[in-house]
């Protein structure tokens, strides 16, 4: 209801009471290992715990729950496919063009969540959407297995070639994180979880 009230929408109209099933029905669908409710909660946190740093907070937020709207373990067009929903949303949640464009760019860059470094709350974004790499080893592994497990129509072979060489990419990375923000010691746990969980992909 906050949120509908930084937008200045009455949490009661036909748009957010539509939308507000459509997230619902998205993200406690029986697939969403990993990318469901929780994740959804967890960076909409993350980003509530930034919020001094942020520039647009409210569209932040929006992002957060529109950013995976779509998630049929397609990498590229469920990101495209998830941005053409957050675009519906917008439009119906009456924000400015200029405001959508923002959010369609950050959903976008979560395909490969390649740096953003003239878009600080972008980078805030992304930075807050991969916070799990930088987890708990036990808590790393428990997300890592979900992850398997949003992608058991894949091939198991051809699973952990895929997963490895996209997680191989952040490493490949001079930084993984990039808004100030971002704690410092992210960035070693994050390499570190990401080099353990390519052995054990590799191991078969």
């Amino acid at each position: 209801m906050s949120l509908m009230a930084a937008f200045k929408v009455d949490p009661r109209s036909e748009a957010a009471e539509d939308w507000g099933a459509v997230f619902t029905a998205a993200y406690t669908a029986p697939a969403r290992h990993y990318h469901g409710a929780a994740h959804i909660c967890a960076l909409f946190d993350r980003l509530e715990a930034w919020a001094a740093q942020a520039r647009d907070l409210p569209l932040l937020q929006l992002t957060a729950f529109t950013h995976d709207l779509v998630y049929d373990g397609a990498p590229g067009a469920d990101e495209r496919a998830s941005a053409a929903q957050a675009e519906l949303c917008g439009l119906a949640l009456g924000l400015s063009i200029a405001r959508i464009d923002r959010m369609i760019r950050w959903i976008e860059a979560t395909a490969g969540h390649a740096p953003l470094p003239h878009d600080p709350d972008g980078q805030l974004f992304l930075d807050a959407d991969l916070e799990i790499l930088s987890a708990a080893e036990p808590d790393y592994d428990a997300y890592a297995a979900a992850i398997r497990r949003e992608y058991a129509h894949v091939d198991e072979a051809v699973f952990r070639a895929g997963r490895a060489g996209a997680m191989r990419l952040f490493l490949e990375r001079p930084t993984i994180y990039g808004h100030p923000a971002t704690p410092p010691w992210w960035e070693a746990r994050a390499r570190a979880n990401i080099a353990r969980e390519i052995e054990m992909l590799d191991a078969g």
